[in-house]
């Protein structure tokens, strides 16, 4: 495969992707890609420097999973496909309700990393 055929089909999946996703989808996608670029990074430091206060490491990297987590039960919540008439689950919430139960999600977690970290 050549490099302008790589291009080419990366060039479509892009644009498919941005015509298919609604922009909020799309805005909750990079938030997940951040996270796992954080991890990544606090993965790498872990390895390279060493995990001396090791709650703390271990609360960054609980923070970084649980926030993807809880980000991707919202991103479930608030896709049009899974709101479909067949589909019951998420009929009866609301993109309001859902964002709150984020938020709460989160603040419990964050609860829970400091809580841990002392």
């Amino acid at each position: 495969m050549s490099s302008t055929q790589a291009r080419r089909v990366l060039h479509e999946l892009a644009s498919g992707y941005r015509s298919v996703v609604p922009r909020e989808l799309r805005l909750i996608d990079l938030y997940l890609v951040c996270l796992v670029a954080t991890a990544g990074c606090l993965a790498t430091y872990g390895m390279l420097a060493g995990t001396f206060p090791f709650n703390a490491f271990l609360s960054a990297m609980f923070c970084c999973l649980g926030s993807f987590v809880i980000t991707v039960s919202l991103r479930m919540q608030l896709n049009p496909v899974n709101q479909a008439e067949d589909k019951h689950r998420w009929q009866q919430l609301t993109p309001e309700l859902a964002y709150i139960g984020w938020t709460l999600c989160h603040l419990v977690l964050f609860l829970t990393v400091v809580n841990f970290i002392g």
